[in-house]
């Protein structure tokens, strides 16, 4: 949970809150990682093919990763 903190400090940080603003609301809690793997998209593809289809996350913090490309 330290980790967490860190982070969720660093973020406050980042848009001018107090840095422990979000101490006493990471009291207990959920742990969960995700990882998705979205391939590139085939040329061969329709319009109907897509990789992860639309969806909300529901945690508290997303990271993304990229490859730096901007997409299509």
């Amino acid at each position: 949970m330290a980790g967490a903190l860190d982070l969720l400090r660093g973020i406050a940080e980042a848009i001018g809150a107090d840095r422990h603003c979000f101490d006493t609301r990471l009291v207990r809690p959920m742990a969960l990682m995700r990882g998705n793997y979205d391939p590139p998209r085939p040329d061969c593809a329709g319009k109907k093919d897509f990789g992860i289809a639309g969806h909300t996350d529901q945690g508290c913090v997303t990271l993304l990763g990229s490859d730096g490309s901007l997409g299509p």
